[in-house]
């Protein structure tokens, strides 16, 4: 039986989920975080897509980008197949690192968009030293919505504006209503 077709919609923003086979930590070190959230940033910026929040996790990854129509699989193959190279070597393996392909939902209201920005940037709340500080978890775009000077020391461009929109026309307002 072949794959399901991949749903798409032309300018569609996606939850992106990617994950490692179940014998590895995809991302367990600080340089391979790194290298996964420069990879997004290389190709967003040949692509085009609009970055809206990112989690990078030890065995997976969230994203949720805004195509702006550009082909999903095309980038995601280009940042997955880029990454997966840099980790056998660094790892000096070879073969599979992925779980399958990567998971895409198209986020289709503003409910859902808000909920899902929410849950991606909880995901560090899994982890016992960040339980009860998620802001502190250095690879999520959590900080570009709760502190106002995140976008020095931020690894790409992330947009608040559309989520921030959803709760109040007033910005600082907005970042607080998110916190």
């Amino acid at each position: 039986m072949g794959r399901t077709f991949r749903e798409r919609e032309p300018g569609a923003i996606y939850h992106i989920i990617t994950k490692g086979i179940s014998e590895i930590k995809l991302f367990k070190k600080k340089k391979e975080k790194e290298k996964y959230l420069q990879l997004i940033a290389k190709y967003q910026e040949i692509f085009k897509f609009t970055i809206y929040g990112f989690c990078i996790m030890d065995t997976h990854a969230h994203l949720i980008i805004g195509s702006n129509g550009a082909d999903i699989s095309k980038f995601m193959q280009g940042i997955n197949g880029s990454y997966v190279s840099f980790y056998n070597k660094v790892h000096v393996r070879q073969g599979h690192a992925l779980k399958d392909r990567f998971s895409s939902y198209i986020i289709s209201d503003d409910n859902y968009l808000l909920n899902a920005s929410i849950y991606v940037h909880r995901n560090p709340k899994a982890i016992k030293e960040y339980s009860n500080k998620i802001e502190k978890y250095k690879y999520s775009s959590l900080l570009a919505y709760i502190d106002e000077n995140f976008e020095e020391n931020t690894f790409m461009p992330v947009d608040t504006g559309l989520i921030f929109a959803l709760l109040n026309q007033n910005k600082e307002k907005a970042r607080e209503e998110y916190y």
